[in-house]
């Protein structure tokens, strides 16, 4: 059963610390108050636009930030040093440093001056890395709201690594390094599927091929061959048909390889093309690179014989040739999904399933200063999906 949790967050709050807020009115804008002792989700209109910074001893409560919809998804940037929404475009994003933290529908992104660390105060909400539905249907509110007050980061080690979001490729893991001898084989384990729009946005004309480097040769830090083995799902199509191995010889190439997965065969720069290998001073490079335009499933959702994008797969990640590494997800206590929080193990009173939150506590490091932080909803107070309710405090580490 799904709680509107930033009432439930404030309400907790006005018992631990004896006050509340004057107005009983629950805001679905943007809105944070200077103390956790008051209650952020039922602050009044005047402060609903508005944020301020925290003091030492201060939590500030961002209260349904909104981040869009579905189909029109935005990005809300957060500047955590001042305490407010920073209204950027994604181009002017790029290059700004005001903002720390952004939030775009269910991801949450570190700017390039940002890391975090997390404390593991989340283990209460899985056992052996899978997540226990009672605690996230039914959290102790009380005690969630006493520990991030009390966590101050004085038990903290020294040498703990704080960690940003990072780039990488889809086209990954597709051999294996030996460390001891410095040598690379073939991982026939990896398996790709990549969806191509064989140059055209028309769903109709959507194809999949799955593939996995089954042999390749090394030469010092390249590669002088090397066998895909690939099967394809053509868009009229419900299952991939049997594999077959394309043969890719790279001695003494000095021109980027380029490979149709379609036609299961070599092709050129200009032709239509869904995979690249770089190629230099005679050898291939360990890079394989998608065409732009195309994504990749990873993994073990790649281990599939047929893509269905009405069911499953259409809510996979699909990424582009480079994409961010999250420093949330990659570094939360799972090491997957979405870091702060769990889909599908709670729903609404309509049966709809619902993100719930794992109360999870980072530490977020900007230029400045340290912060605590956590996200504590997903919601406004009318079930829309896409609104953060979350909040942060400066402390000091050792």
């Amino acid at each position: 059963m799904k709680y509107p949790l930033t009432l439930a967050i404030a309400h907790s709050l006005v018992l631990l610390t004896g006050c509340g807020s004057s107005s009983n009115k629950a805001s679905e804008s943007p809105t944070a108050s200077s103390s956790a002792a008051s209650s952020p989700a039922e602050s009044s209109s005047s402060a609903a636009a508005s944020s301020s910074s925290a003091s030492a001893t201060e939590a500030t409560f961002v209260s349904a930030l909104s981040t869009g919809s579905f189909r029109a998804p935005k990005t809300a940037y957060y500047d955590l040093d001042a305490g407010k929404v920073v209204e950027l475009t994604e181009d002017e994003a790029a290059d700004n440093t005001e903002w720390d933290i952004s939030f775009n529908r269910t991801t949450v992104a570190l700017n390039t001056h940002v890391k975090l660390y997390y404390t593991g105060n989340a283990a209460a909400f899985y056992s052996d890395g899978e997540p226990l539905v009672a605690e996230f249907e039914s959290p102790d509110i009380d005690s969630i709201n006493e520990a991030f007050a009390a966590f101050n980061g004085s038990a903290i080690a020294n040498d703990i690594e704080f960690n940003g979001d990072e780039t990488a490729n889809a086209i990954d893991g597709f051999y294996i390094y030996n460390f001891a001898d410095h040598s690379a084989t073939a991982n026939p384990e990896a398996y790709f599927i990549v969806q191509s729009d064989n140059g055209s946005a028309e769903a109709a004309t959507t194809s999949f091929s799955k593939f996995n480097v089954v042999n390749l040769t090394q030469a010092g830090f390249g590669m002088t061959d090397i066998t895909l083995s690939i099967s394809n799902q053509a868009a009229d199509a419900t299952e991939f048909n049997q594999p077959q191995e394309l043969y890719i010889s790279a001695i003494d190439c000095t021109d980027d390889i380029f490979i149709d997965l379609d036609t299961r065969a070599i092709t050129t720069s200009d032709a239509d093309w869904e995979l690249n290998i770089p190629c230099a001073d005679g050898s291939a490079s360990f890079d394989i690179n998608l065409a732009d335009g195309d994504t990749a499933l990873t993994g073990t959702s790649a281990k599939i014989d047929a893509v269905d994008m009405a069911g499953e797969q259409a809510y996979e990640t699909w990424y582009a040739n480079e994409y961010t590494v999250h420093a949330i997800v990659e570094h939360g206590h799972t090491g997957t999904g979405y870091g702060w929080g769990e889909y599908g193990l709670i729903e609404s009173a309509a049966g709809t399933p619902l993100l719930a939150p794992n109360f999870a506590t980072f530490v977020i490091k900007t230029d400045t200063n340290n912060y605590k932080f956590q996200v504590v909803d997903y919601y406004n107070s009318e079930q829309q999906s896409g609104y953060y309710s979350f909040r942060f405090a400066p402390i000091t580490l050792p």
